[in-house]
């Protein structure tokens, strides 16, 4: 056990005093949140609209239908010019004769009122069929995710990052072969196993890589202040499978023999930059494409499943999805687990000599 603590320790300074990796694992990851903060920063969360005051001239079909909406106010004129009596009464729009709508200048007010107008006029050249028109009924269901809101951009970021444990497995794989590194030249001079060595070090990646996403999440949730994270208990369970398919996957391309520890380094960023962009990432309507003209890929893409599983978690009503979501990620945090580790452990590197 003393053993055990005290690779555990090794571990842990050697990578927080790799000032690139500690960068790259955390850093990055606050800087990432940052300039996504000020972005949407001042976007609100809901569009508020105000009272939208309107003139108009004499009743008719339009004047009618504006009446019946809430965030309207109707207020009659029957002299004046219509420009005139929109600066001097701070109208938004006036409503002349034959429903003719005039406008002093264009935003979100004057746009709703053409919008309804234009169904009002449409309506309306239906004639007497116009009463059969039933305005209750809904006609178009929503099945997909239409856009992306705020709080799932920085759950894009957090389901990168739970990856980042993929790192550590390619510093580990190149730490113990002994013609790759001085530590290993030590330990194969040592009473150490390369079992103890892997369970010690995937051991400490692991607590690393939970360390940095914690960090991450407490900068987002109470310095910039977004409130993605509802439900701290079983969003560590899925940090802490997301974190054992990074290392799965690292130990699977770190003991590939014919590739240096950059080359393995630049292909998993190229892997992992690749599954969150078809996440949404980079484009959030991608994901929406991906999720309903290739519904496999998006299954099996793990990025997605840590985003669905983050997303489920942490929103109470989704607690049969989060169940599911929750599941199928652990089972293939113990494939990748089972896998990696099965060839790691069979891998015979070359001799101090090669």
């Amino acid at each position: 056990m003393n053993r055990f603590f005290t690779l555990f320790k090794y571990y842990t300074l050697s990578y927080y005093r790799d000032a690139s990796a500690a960068f790259w694992t955390l850093g990055f990851g606050i800087i990432l949140a940052t300039i996504l903060g000020l972005t949407v920063g001042r976007i609100p969360a809901a569009m508020e609209i105000k009272e939208i005051k309107v003139g108009y001239r004499e009743a008719s079909l339009a004047s009618s239908a504006l009446e019946d909406i809430s965030f309207v106010k109707l207020n009659k004129y029957t002299e004046g010019e219509p420009s005139q009596l929109i600066d001097e009464h701070e109208l938004d729009a006036f409503l002349d004769t034959d429903d003719i709508l005039v406008i002093n200048k264009v935003g979100l007010m004057q746009e709703i009122l053409e919008q309804i107008l234009s169904q009002v006029k449409q309506i309306s050249a239906l004639g007497p069929e116009a009463q059969l028109v039933d305005f209750n009924a809904k006609w178009v269901e929503n099945k997909v995710e239409t856009s992306q809101t705020i709080g799932s951009l920085f759950i894009n970021i957090l389901a990168l990052f739970s990856f980042y444990s993929y790192f550590a497995a390619i510093d580990i794989s190149n730490k113990i072969q002994a013609n790759l590194s001085t530590f290993g030249q030590r330990v194969a001079l040592a009473s150490v196993t390369k079992s103890e060595l892997l369970a010690a070090f995937s051991l400490t990646s692991i607590c690393i890589n939970i360390f940095n996403n914690l960090c991450l999440m407490a900068y987002i949730q109470f310095i910039l202040q977004k409130k993605v994270i509802t439900n701290l208990p079983l969003t560590l369970l899925v940090l802490l499978a997301s974190s054992f398919i990074g290392l799965g996957f690292g130990y699977l391309v770190g003991a590939v023999p014919k590739l240096n520890e950059q080359a393995k380094t630049m292909f998993g960023v190229f892997v992992l930059m690749f599954l969150n962009t078809l996440c949404g990432l980079m484009n959030p309507s991608l994901r929406i494409i991906i999720r309903t003209k290739f519904p496999l890929l998006d299954k099996l893409n793990p990025a997605s499943v840590i985003y669905r599983a983050y997303t489920a978690v942490n929103k109470p009503e989704q607690l049969v999805g989060s169940a599911l979501s929750l599941i199928y990620l652990l089972g293939i945090s113990l494939v990748f687990m089972s896998v990696s580790v099965f060839v790691i452990r069979r891998r015979k590197f070359k001799s101090l000599g090669a």
